[in-house]
């Protein structure tokens, strides 16, 4: 974390604005998250299918309710990286770049 507040740092004596910091992480991991959720609800699904069967009442897996935990993990961890980069972009680049 500390290298990325030194960037951060940078990145604000270079001119970059709050909002264009936070835009800029939150879309490298956006593209991670996206990734992650692709490979993962397939194999997912399949487990959770094979777990279900063992089960006298049957209960199908519905997609809606797959989009919607993968919705709210994407929104919960955004949000979270938009916060932390907030704080980390609102402290003055010369607090983070002295130590160097």
């Amino acid at each position: 974390m500390a290298q990325r507040r030194r960037e951060i740092g940078i990145r604000r004596v270079l001119g970059a604005t709050v909002s264009s910091i936070v835009r800029t992480l939150s879309s490298d991991l956006a593209v991670l998250l996206l990734v992650a959720c692709v490979v993962a609800a397939p194999l997912a699904y399949v487990l959770l299918d094979a777990w279900l069967q063992t089960y006298v009442v049957r209960v199908s897996l519905e997609g809606w309710s797959a989009l919607g935990i993968g919705g709210s993990v994407f929104v919960f961890v955004l949000a979270t990286v938009a916060m932390q980069a907030v704080q980390a972009a609102s402290i003055d680049p010369a607090a983070t770049l002295r130590s160097e």
